[in-house]
């Protein structure tokens, strides 16, 4: 049996009913064999970035526990993600629902020797390489783990959070 790891994973929705496919999704992520739910952050609401879009997202972060491989708990966000209405083929368009795995406990895979992201599209990269420039993820991030060390960024959740803010990001995205 696998050993049951620490996990954090990001959701955001920008089209239909934001909240509501979001804390779906909370459910749905529950009720996977091998995962469970220990905590859920506020939801925040916040700009479109990467991407040109008239709506709004609304974002949060789940923490939970897994025995899953990381491929597995990917796998598992994104059949979530096509349940509810989302195209991936569609990059960078409004989306129902998108999820993140930002961090596994213990697990860091898809860098290269010098801890950048690997180019290899088809890796899994973990922890996610974007997450220390979005605040969209850090903010929700926070309130749940401040003080967890993110291997390759070096920092805790709470620094990344605070480097951004300081250096101009918006504090309320």
């Amino acid at each position: 049996m696998n050993k049951w790891r620490r996990v954090f994973v990001g959701i955001g929705s920008n089209l239909g009913e934001r909240e509501t496919l979001c804390r779906n999704a909370v459910k749905l992520l529950d009720e996977q064999h091998g995962f469970r739910v220990t905590a859920v952050s506020s939801w925040h609401e916040t700009e479109p970035e990467g991407m040109v879009s008239e709506h709004m997202f609304i974002n949060g972060v789940v923490e939970g526990l897994t025995s899953l491989s990381v491929y597995d708990l990917v796998k598992s966000c994104l059949d979530i993600e096509t349940h509810s209405g989302r195209d991936r083929a569609r990059q960078g368009m409004d989306r129902p629902l998108d999820m993140d795995l930002l961090y596994m406990e213990g697990v860091v895979t898809g860098y290269d020797a010098k801890l950048r992201p690997s180019t290899n599209k088809e890796l899994i990269t973990v922890p996610h390489p974007g997450i220390s420039k979005r605040v969209f993820v850090l903010k929700p991030w926070s309130e749940l783990a401040p003080d967890l060390h993110v291997p390759v960024f070096n920092k805790t959740v709470a620094e990344m959070l605070q480097a951004l803010t300081r250096s101009g990001e918006k504090e309320d995205a």
